[in-house]
């Protein structure tokens, strides 16, 4: 009898981690380039207030995911 097991998928938890906190924090940069361009006249607020709702947004999701990751129910 042979048997053989395959491994499947799976996912660097850290790797993860380490991407989304990078992905967080050029977000926040991102809406501190917003939030300036709009101080310097570069933008004007609707514009800017607009784009920052995506951006936070965008946090948000990646803030569920890392938390996702980080009570260890990391499953693939």
């Amino acid at each position: 009898m042979d048997i053989r097991i395959q491994r499947g998928e799976y996912v660097d938890v850290y790797e993860v981690k380490k991407e989304t906190l990078d992905s967080i924090k050029n977000l926040k940069e991102d809406i501190i380039r917003l939030k300036l361009d709009v101080l310097f006249g570069f933008m004007n607020e609707e514009a800017m207030i607009a784009l920052f709702q995506e951006k936070k947004e965008e946090i948000d999701q990646l803030e569920d995911k890392l938390e996702y990751y980080q009570i260890g129910r990391a499953h693939v």
